[in-house]
């Protein structure tokens, strides 16, 4: 079992981190879906078309990773995204992701952060 939570952490935070240069869909299973505050619950086409979106109005953040926390199929991760709009304005938010990894594949992911931050740095650019 500690084996299997080892590998889940190693899953969640190498798709975490690959947000940063190259969204690594190959580590997220077919069936996947995302709730995202603000949003609810996303499919992964929907997913993919939103990280498409966000990443024509910002540069790639860096996920800096405060805490990770993993028990079962369950992996935690507290981090601070930092970035730049492509005009030049930052982008400085904090995250908690709650991942549900099956089969070595992410499989469900629940995003919390300040929504109301994020919308008014977007809207303004």
């Amino acid at each position: 079992m500690i084996q299997n939570i080892e590998a889940n952490k190693q899953v969640a935070l190498a798709f975490l981190k690959s947000l940063e240069t190259g969204t690594r869909f190959d580590l997220v299973a077919e069936d996947a879906r995302w709730w995202i505050q603000g949003h609810g619950f996303l499919s992964l086409a929907e997913f993919k078309a939103l990280v498409e979106r966000v990443a024509k109005t910002k540069a790639p953040s860096h996920m800096t990773i405060r805490h990770v926390t993993a028990e079962g199929d369950r992996v935690a991760i507290e981090c601070d995204g930092r970035g730049r709009q492509h005009d030049g304005r930052p982008y400085d938010n904090t995250y908690h992701f709650l991942f549900f990894v099956r089969d070595g594949l992410v499989c469900e992911v629940h995003e919390h952060f300040d929504t109301a931050y994020a919308r008014d740095v977007l809207k303004a650019g």
